[in-house]
């Protein structure tokens, strides 16, 4: 038999990838098999196992998948120097969540990255990729908000650390709201609340401003 090109393994490692995804969709992780997601790629155990190693080593492929959006989203956010802050990163999210809602690879990834893992102690290594996400978007929200603080556009009585808090359960909690909720408008209706979040954070004018940075 010949030996397979690095082209052709690639492509049967993306097969793999893509029916995992499905067989986790439709079986949740723990009750899905290596058999299952060779069957459903068209290929046999051994090769998924060749490819992966095991059923964590599968969601890591996914999750770095999904990662790779929310780092240029982090990176895009992070970049932003300007006199508002708090603006950009509103436009920002509600871009993401335009870009999330359009593509269709990534409700199913996110569905079983955060609706279909069961955290026993096996998945601790998922566990410990997620927190280290979080910690991520917390910090990149801290420093905007700080920022916006220093600059005496961040309203009373909000502080960094509440803004930061209340910005991360709003972001979450909308992400899975769409994910369960198939009448719900990610760009719509979480943008929506994006803004409203955002308007209640943000001082109402410069000279509000002003006076908000004298009294700090």
């Amino acid at each position: 038999m010949p030996r397979r090109t690095k082209p052709e393994a690639e492509h049967t490692r993306e097969t793999v990838l893509d029916a995992a995804i499905q067989v986790f969709l439709d079986q949740g992780v723990a009750r899905a098999t290596l058999e299952d997601i060779g069957r459903v790629a068209g290929t046999t155990r051994g090769a998924v196992y060749w490819h992966f190693h095991s059923k964590i080593n599968l969601l890591i492929a996914i999750d770095e998948r999904v990662r790779l959006f929310g780092e240029e989203v982090l990176a895009k956010v992070g970049s932003y120097s300007g006199p508002d802050p708090l603006g950009e990163l509103g436009r920002a999210l509600i871009a993401a969540f335009e870009i999330i809602e359009s593509d269709p690879h990534l409700r199913p990834m996110l569905t079983v990255l955060l609706l279909r893992c069961e955290y026993t102690s096996e998945m601790a290594p998922m566990r410990e990729r997620q927190q280290r996400s979080n910690e991520a978007l917390r910090a990149e929200l801290g420093r905007i908000s700080r920022l916006a603080a220093k600059a005496g556009l961040l309203a009373p009585p909000w502080r960094p650390e509440t803004a930061v808090t209340a910005l991360h359960a709003l972001l979450t909690g909308l992400i899975h709201n769409w994910l369960q909720d198939a009448e719900f408008r990610l760009a719509v209706d979480g943008g929506d609340a994006v803004r409203s979040l955002m308007m209640s954070m943000g001082v109402s004018s410069p000279s509000a401003a002003a006076r908000s940075t004298s009294e700090a």
